[in-house]
């Protein structure tokens, strides 16, 4: 069965009003403290949403990812962190809640269609996305779905690759020769990479103690009177033991601990580094658990790789090797937009 996207007659009337009668730049605009958001067609201040050349034909931002080799079709052009902040997260520059105005509607309606667009004489067998810090990857696959109903056998698999520190590795060739990390500065990330995987056996061994004390205080709680049985004695002492395995991988490390605070374990992530540092790093996604099973299913096939934007690609690229590796057909990579490169290293990060 060829598998591609089928829309209705009304669907493709409504694109082809979008796609060739409109030939305005379109952006968003934002009111209230930058509390509200709205799209605004003829303001293009924050974003250019407008796809037609001069000549009026379709004209998505396009690239290639440097290591993977797989293009990459970007929708929009949306320039600022403040937009795709918000179209992700529905916050704005100060971690505040934004609203979104009824015309962000027309906004998501035309970008569906324009996904039709761009897909529809390609074979599909599989949409996948990346896990993201946020629900927009796996919303925008649900609304495909949802949308293009009548499309057979496509299948969609959301945050179908998952991040792993144990599995990093930084490819110091590619480091020195092509971002142009001296030697110095590669050093400095083997540091970085190894205390992120220490945190991250740490996180494990301190999720096993918090399971271990909950059993304690739960026996402590419901038992009557007699000895302690020796499980539970066990079960203290494992208790003590790994906690000393936890204060041994802290051992000699400066600053906060990544492990405490309402961000958890997140300075190990791909985006807590800048931007060269990142470009640097490999094997950074692997199957996630719930997918592991089916994974032969997408060797030799037809897969679309979508993700939130695109600003350096270093995630998007590492996305596309791991699925590279495990055997699939023809890859092409597909975002909402490209922004500016962002800044996350922690110390200019925004709070």
């Amino acid at each position: 069965m060829i598998k591609k996207i089928l829309i209705t007659e009304q669907q493709f009337t409504i694109i082809s009003n979008y796609l060739f009668e409109n030939d305005y730049d379109e952006g968003f605009g934002f009111y209230d403290n930058q509390t509200k958001m709205r799209y605004e067609p003829e303001n293009n201040k924050h974003s250019n949403t407008n796809l037609k050349r001069g000549d009026g034909s379709f004209n998505p931002v396009e690239t290639t990812l440097p290591k993977s080799g797989v293009k990459v079709i970007n929708i929009y052009e949306l320039n600022k962190s403040l937009v795709t902040r918000a179209l992700k997260h529905g916050l704005n520059q100060d971690f505040e809640k934004i609203e979104m105005d009824p015309s962000m509607n027309e906004f998501n309606n035309k970008t569906y269609l324009y996904i039709y667009h761009l897909l529809k004489n390609r074979n599909i067998d599989y949409i996948v996305s990346p896990e993201s810090s946020s629900k927009f990857n796996e919303n925008v696959l649900q609304q495909i779905h949802k949308r293009f109903g009548n499309t057979p056998g496509i299948k969609l698999l959301p945050n179908f690759l998952s991040k792993t520190v144990e599995s990093i590795i930084i490819n110091k060739d590619y480091a020195k020769n092509v971002v142009g990390l001296t030697d110095d500065e590669i050093y400095s990330l083997i540091q970085k990479v190894e205390k992120w995987k220490r945190d991250d056996q740490r996180k494990d061994i301190l999720r096993q103690i918090e399971e271990l004390k909950k059993e304690v205080s739960e026996y402590k709680t419901n038992r009557g009177r007699g000895r302690v049985s020796n499980d539970i004695k066990n079960k203290s002492q494992d208790i003590v033991r790994l906690q000393y395995q936890a204060n041994q991988l802290r051992a000699g490390d400066r600053g906060p601990d990544p492990l405490k605070g309402r961000n958890g374990l997140g300075n190990w992530q791909i985006k807590g580094v800048e931007d060269r540092e990142r470009r640097s790093l490999e094997n950074i996604f692997s199957i996630a658990k719930p997918y592991q099973e089916m994974m032969y299913k997408l060797r030799g096939k037809d897969v679309i790789c979508w993700d939130d934007n695109y600003s350096s690609g270093a995630t998007l690229d590492d996305a596309c090797l791991a699925l590279q590796k495990m055997g699939v057909g023809s890859l092409l990579a597909m975002t909402l937009g490209t922004m500016d490169i962002t800044t996350y290293a922690p110390s200019q990060r925004r709070r």
